[in-house]
C-alpha cells in the first residue's frame, strides 16, 4: 500500500538516513506515480545530494516537469519553478527559459511582474531568434570537430530545444571523441534523456545505468520515468 512507502520514507528521513530516505522515495514513485510523488521524489533527491550544482538542479527540474510535478497546484511548485529557472541560465538556454518562464505564468505558479521573472523573460526572449538561427552552424560545427566538448556543448543546446535526435547525436558524439571525463555523468544523463525523448526507453535505461557519483539517484529516476513511459502510464 501507498501508506507503506510514505512510512518508511518519514522513518528514514525522520532519522536522517539520506541513502534510505532516497531509497523508499524511489520505490514509492515507482509504486505510485502521481504527480505528488514525483515532486516528493525529485526534491528528496535534490537535497540528499552532495555537490548539487545548477546543472543538476536543471536535470532535477526537467524531470518534474515532464512527470507533471510542476501541474500540481502553485503553492506546491512555485518554488521549484524559480529554481527552474535559475538552473536554466536564461543567457545560455533562452528557449527554454522563455518555455518554462511563460508556463508558469500560464499556471499560476510565477507572476509576470516579478522582478526575477520579468529579468529572466527580458534576458531570453531577444536571444531566442539568433540562438534557433544558429543552430545549423552549431550542428556543422560539432560534427567536424574533434574535441568532445564541442559536441556536448552542441548536444545541451539542442537538448534544450526539445530536439531529442540531434541531442542524442550529438551526446553520443562527445562520448566516442572523448576529453570530457569531468562531465562524462552530465552527458550519459542526458543522452538518457534524449533517448527517452525519443521513445528508446530501453536504450536510455542502458545509458542511465551507466550515471554515476553524485548523478547516479537523478539518473535513477530518470529511469524509472522510463519505465513507467514504456508502459503508457
Amino acid at each position: 500500500p501507498e501508506d507503506w512507502y510514505t512510512r518508511g520514507n518519514r522513518i528514514a528521513y525522520g532519522a536522517k538516513l539520506q541513502a534510505e530516505s532516497s531509497e523508499w522515495a524511489l520505490l514509492l514513485v515507482a509504486a505510485y506515480p502521481s504527480p505528488m510523488n514525483w515532486l516528493g521524489a525529485t526534491q528528496l533527491v535534490r537535497n540528499s545530494t552532495a555537490n548539487f550544482t545548477s546543472a543538476e538542479e536543471l536535470d532535477i527540474s526537467r524531470l518534474m516537469d515532464k512527470s507533471g510535478a510542476l501541474t500540481l497546484e502553485p503553492k506546491y511548485v512555485e518554488r521549484e519553478y524559480v529554481a527552474y529557472l535559475q538552473a536554466i541560465d536564461a543567457r545560455r538556454f533562452p528557449g527554454e527559459a522563455v518555455h518554462i518562464a511563460e508556463q508558469g505564468i500560464a499556471s499560476g505558479a510565477l507572476k509576470a511582474d516579478d522582478t526575477f521573472v520579468k529579468d529572466s523573460l527580458a534576458q531570453a526572449r531577444p536571444r531566442v531568434a539568433a540562438d534557433k538561427a544558429s543552430l545549423p552552424g552549431l550542428a556543422k560545427d560539432a560534427a567536424a570537430s574533434p574535441l568532445g566538448k564541442v559536441s556536448l556543448a552542441a548536444a545541451d543546446t539542442f537538448l534544450s530545444y526539445g530536439d531529442a535526435a540531434k541531442a542524442d547525436e550529438f551526446y553520443t558524439a562527445a562520448l566516442a571523441k572523448g576529453g570530457i571525463d569531468a562531465d562524462k555523468d552530465r552527458a550519459l544523463t542526458r543522452l538518457g534523456i534524449a533517448q527517452i525523448d525519443e521513445g528508446k526507453f530501453a536504450d536510455a535505461k542502458a545509458t542511465l545505468a551507466k550515471v554515476g557519483g553524485s548523478r547516479a539517484a537523478i539518473a535513477q529516476l530518470w529511469s524509472i520515468y522510463a519505465d513507467q513511459k514504456a508502459a503508457g502510464k
